[in-house]
């Protein structure tokens, strides 16, 4: 990591000079100067201008195959550590305690998800009940009116039948009573109005 680090502090300090370097060189003047024959060299003009970062380029690739030399061995290095016994088993170690935790992490999903349909249907019941009891409140209201109803039906209807009755009673005696006055006053009638006196047996 010591070497990655030294590589990687070259290859950014090699940018940056490189940024200077290019923002420090002003060609205009050159273009300036040989504007009138700039076609004839031009290919020559920007080659000679490209040689000047030659060293830094040359900087940079130099970093670039040092890291990729570095990254070879690092992995090599990796590699070989990853045959060693000791570290496969506490690889081993370590991948059991990830399919540990994945499990745990797994039930406690699934019991999080349980404990939400749970509260869920808690609470569909608890509607369903509201509901339920409202309806049977409501019911109980309508039998009780409809009870009510008929019992004062029932009332009426039978004071109407004693009236009735009282009615019949009354005109039955009626009838009774003249029935009996008449029968008395044909019994109370004076005999001579109902026929001739017989005749005398005196001389």
């Amino acid at each position: 990591m010591k070497k990655l680090n030294l590589v990687k502090r070259e290859r950014n300090q090699t940018l940056k000079d490189l940024k200077e370097q290019v923002h420090n060189d002003d060609i205009s003047e050159i273009l300036i100067l040989n504007k009138k024959n700039i076609a004839n060299y031009e290919q020559q003009l920007f080659q000679s201008e490209l040689e000047k970062f030659r060293p830094l380029q040359n900087r940079l690739l130099q970093a670039n195959q040092k890291q990729s030399a570095f990254m070879k061995e690092l992995n090599s290095s990796f590699n070989t550590l990853l045959q060693d016994k000791r570290v496969r088993s506490e690889q081993s170690k370590y991948e059991a305690i990830q399919r540990q935790r994945a499990s745990a992490i797994n039930r406690y999903k699934r019991a999080y998800q349980e404990f939400l349909d749970l509260s869920a249907g808690l609470q569909g019941a608890k509607r369903w009940y509201a509901e339920m009891k409202e309806t049977v409140q409501s019911l109980e209201k309508n039998v009780e009116t409809f009870v009510n109803n008929r019992r004062s039906e029932g009332a009426q209807l039978l004071n109407q039948i004693e009236q009735d009755k009282s009615t019949r009673k009354d005109s039955h005696a009626e009838t009774e009573r003249e029935r009996l006055r008449g029968l008395m006053e044909r019994m109370s009638m004076d005999p001579n109005s109902s026929g001739q006196k017989p005749p005398s047996n005196r001389p």
